[in-house]
């Protein structure tokens, strides 16, 4: 597969920017094992540099997204639907205040 060809908008997918750079479930890509360890190898780094930090709670955003899922429709069309028994709730950002005297 070449990246290159990823989300491009045709008929059967006219969501162009949308990021999907994992997938998930059979075609989920081997690369987000790596990309785990080395984000937990990052965090347990940062943790051991920076002692002093808090979480702004009043600021934290959340966002909601669903999962589509592809189909086919009986007239031989193919669907994109919003499955909402998948959709997922992320945080979108996450305010840190880091104490620079107590790191």
């Amino acid at each position: 597969m070449s990246a290159g060809s990823t989300t491009r908008p045709t008929p059967s997918w006219p969501f162009p920017n949308r990021h999907v750079a994992f997938a998930s479930g059979f075609h989920r890509c081997q690369g987000s094992h790596l990309a785990r360890l080395e984000l937990r190898v990052a965090l347990e780094e940062w943790h051991k540099r920076i002692l002093e930090y808090s979480v702004d709670d009043a600021q934290i955003q959340m966002v909601n997204y669903g999962v589509r899922t592809s189909c086919w429709t009986a007239d031989g069309r193919h669907a994109q639907l919003s499955d909402p028994a998948r959709h997922r709730r992320r945080m979108f950002h996450l305010p840190l205040q880091i104490d620079p005297a107590g790191s």
